[in-house]
């Protein structure tokens, strides 16, 4: 058999090769343009997925919430309808006055179950601006001819007379309790009981009449003044003087719970730090302290004696001008 020429050998492998040449490369490109769509495809997933999520706000931290358990709990309030309020005319009713020593009787618990009473103390004395109640109380007045001098005048001691007169039926009027005494001093001592006394008509009766004989003011005549009287001969000395320490020891014996002491002037014959001494003695004998309230009736004179005699003593101090 004849064998092919050479020539055309080479011809048919230039051409395989050209071939797969071609094909190679069409391969590739065909690879390069799946390769480079798989790639863009995964890109832009990405950006997708990795996209930075929306910001949430945040809370804020929770505190803790302590629950105590009351071992006794409290029972339930119960609620009670009020009854239906009907208007009264009440023009007619009297209503009762109140005294000064009245009892209020109060309830308490559910619908006022217990029932207690109190006694509501107003003031029963009221002499000269001086505001108080006692059981028993002594009142101790300056009878010394200076009571109808200078600016009181003769009319002086009666207007003193006249207040003790009013405060007692006031009070005998409202019922009071209270047990009073007066003493009259000037040189010495003059006393309307020998202790003190209820206060009724009677006893009203009798220190009116005991007032009047007080009164300095009897010692004038006509056309006759406070200075042309000798009080240290004009019914042997009753009205010279002011012994305020003899009518306090008086006072103190009678075991009052108050004193009123109203004087025109100084105190004669002791010294004002003695009467004080006198009387801070006096309070250590007594069960309980006295109260002593002071009153400088229309004078200047003694004003300080009688502030510190009335703050040493629990008391108040007035002036009358």
């Amino acid at each position: 058999m004849a064998k092919p020429a050479p020539n055309k050998v080479r011809i048919r492998s230039k051409s395989l090769i050209k071939v797969l040449v071609i094909s190679l490369l069409a391969h590739v490109a065909i690879l390069l343009t799946i390769g480079g769509v798989v790639i863009f495809s995964a890109a832009t997933q990405d950006s997708v997925e990795f996209e930075a999520p929306t910001a949430i706000p945040e809370q804020p931290p929770q505190v803790p919430i302590q629950i105590k358990i009351n071992s006794n709990p409290t029972p339930p309030k119960k609620v009670i309808a009020a009854p239906a309020v009907s208007v009264i005319d009440i023009s007619d009713i009297e209503v009762p006055t109140i005294s000064q020593n009245s009892r209020v009787a109060f309830g308490t618990g559910e619908l006022g179950g217990n029932w207690s009473t109190i006694e509501a103390k107003m003031p029963d004395i009221d002499f000269f601006g001086v505001k108080t109640s006692s059981q028993s109380i002594v009142f101790v007045m300056d009878i010394s001819g200076s009571m109808i001098g200078d600016e009181r005048g003769p009319e002086g001691f009666k207007i003193v007379a006249d207040e003790i007169l009013k405060v007692l039926q006031s009070m005998s009027d409202n019922g009071s309790q209270t047990k009073f005494n007066i003493i009259g001093f000037a040189g010495g001592v003059e006393t309307l009981s020998g202790s003190v006394r209820e206060i009724n008509e009677a006893t009203i009766q009798r220190t009116k009449n005991w007032l009047r004989r007080m009164d300095p003011a009897k010692a004038l005549k006509r056309d006759q003044t406070f200075d042309s009287i000798d009080w240290n001969k004009y019914q042997d000395g009753l009205h010279a003087g002011t012994r305020t320490d003899l009518a306090l020891k008086k006072a103190f014996s009678m075991n009052p719970e108050q004193i009123i002491l109203l004087s025109d002037g100084e105190p004669t014959g002791v010294s004002v730090d003695e009467i004080l001494m006198l009387t801070a003695k006096l309070q250590e004998k007594q069960p309980n302290p006295v109260k002593i309230n002071t009153i400088s009736y229309r004078s200047k004179d003694g004003r300080s004696f009688m502030n510190a005699l009335a703050s040493r003593n629990s008391g108040e101090y007035l002036a009358v001008e």
